[in-house]
């Protein structure tokens, strides 16, 4: 229901931009590219392009060309709601959906194990930082200060070569990967052993052991900028971690408050993308955008912001009609190359080269529609207040307030149930 809603930000004008970009552009390509294939495996075709040539009229031949072009957009561009509520979803029959629908959940599962692992190695990591008595810093500190107490080294360089954990957490700071705790607990045990044998400040010692020494020393030193650098590391990926799930995928919301429909989740990833903003909406504020859109775009027209949302509502459209039209191509392509003796590899280079093309349009498009959410969560964010001044409602002054009064106007608007409501005329 809300894609339908958000048709409205796309405009069929043959003088927009939206239409000239979202639906034009895709038509243009598709022909130009089936002009190209038809001149390649169809020499012949090109005879045609000859003849209209020498044709007299041929400003009527390409008008009518032309028109063609633009009755094609034109049906693309009313097609373009049916088509994003395909690619989301909507209209599968069984079985695929099925299918799809448990990837989906595999997916987020997946996601949601990796975030729990970085939360559990950043707190693991911040434990140890803050830890001033067994921590990691602590631990190498007393060691290095038990070795200071020594007179004399008792290690040689062979010790060094066999710190398999140390080593480890050098290559993954070099690399820039994850430093896990487990492993950092070994390298800190390997130093920590090292340290308690090595006066490392030690003045008394040959020229060789204090090379040696301050070997060892710096391999403390970077073990100290490993736990710092490791930290950082963790924090962002969770962070990063939650960003993809929340921009990718609703929350499971365990709320009684809240009758909605915000814990089903879409077969497809496009699908999931385009319900994080209902379910941002509701969740936060209590605001059903499905109620509350069209009373909502009113407002955000009036603002320079909503030129943004239509550019980005824009290049969804763009890479949802480049999808549909390659899966088109292919096709058309593949029944033609089928039977084709004199080409035996072209229908493998269309069966093979066109899939890829449109997944790659269909990632391209997820990535802008979640762009396109994010900007949508936005507008919520920014016109919500001014939704209600236009209803002449009193500000609420809590957000627990201001979602009890949400979700009181969408039962009134949009299942016309009878609520009590107090207006505040200017």
């Amino acid at each position: 229901m809300l894609t339908t809603l958000l048709s409205s930000l796309q405009s069929t004008s043959f003088f927009s931009k939206g239409f000239w970009l979202g639906s034009m552009l895709p038509v243009v390509v598709f022909v130009a590219v089936f002009a190209g294939m038809c001149a390649n495996y169809y020499p012949e075709s090109l005879l045609y392009l000859h003849r209209l040539d020498t044709l007299p009229a041929q400003g009527i031949v390409a008008s009518a060309i032309a028109i063609c072009l633009l009755l094609a957009a034109y049906l693309l561009a009313a097609a373009a709601p049916t088509l994003l509520q395909l690619l989301e979803g909507h209209r599968l029959p069984s079985p695929p959906r099925l299918l799809l629908h448990s990837r989906q959940w595999a997916r987020l599962l997946a996601l949601r194990k990796e975030w729990m692992n970085s939360l559990y190695e950043a707190d693991a990591f911040l434990t140890q930082i803050n830890d001033e008595v067994n921590g990691w810093e602590a631990t190498l500190a007393r060691a290095r200060e038990k070795g200071n107490h020594s007179k004399t080294l008792t290690i040689n360089i062979w010790n060094l070569y066999f710190l398999k954990a140390t080593f480890s957490v050098r290559l993954r700071v070099r690399c820039g990967t994850e430093i896990s705790s487990k492993l950092m607990r070994r390298a800190v045990d390997e130093i920590k052993t090292l340290l308690e044998q090595t006066p490392t400040e030690s003045k008394t010692l040959n020229k060789t052991d204090q090379k040696l020494a301050r070997q060892l020393d710096m391999s403390c030193i970077m073990l100290r900028e490993a736990i710092w650098t490791g930290r950082d590391r963790w924090l962002k990926s969770k962070d990063d971690l939650f960003n993809v799930i929340q921009g990718a995928y609703p929350p499971i919301i365990l709320d009684p408050s809240l009758p909605s429909t915000l814990n089903v989740l879409a077969p497809t990833s496009f699908g999931n993308v385009g319900a994080t903003s209902r379910s941002y909406a509701l969740n936060t504020y209590g605001l059903d955008l499905s109620i509350f859109w069209n009373r909502l775009q009113k407002l955000v027209q009036a603002d320079k912001f909503y030129d943004t949302l239509q550019d980005a509502k824009i290049q969804v459209d763009a890479f949802v009609a480049m999808f549909w039209l390659t899966w088109l191509f292919v096709a058309i392509w593949s029944l033609a190359l089928v039977f084709d003796v004199g080409s035996p590899f072209g229908f493998l280079k269309v069966t093979t080269v066109g899939p890829v093309v449109a997944l790659s349009f269909y990632w391209t498009a997820c990535r802008s529609y979640v762009n396109f959410a994010d900007l949508l969560r936005t507008s919520v964010d920014l016109f919500r207040f001014s939704l209600l001044k236009s209803l002449d409602l009193p500000l609420p002054q809590t957000i627990s307030e201001e979602k009890r009064l949400w979700l009181s106007l969408g039962n009134a608007m949009g299942y016309v149930q009878e609520i009590p409501i107090t207006y505040k005329h200017p």
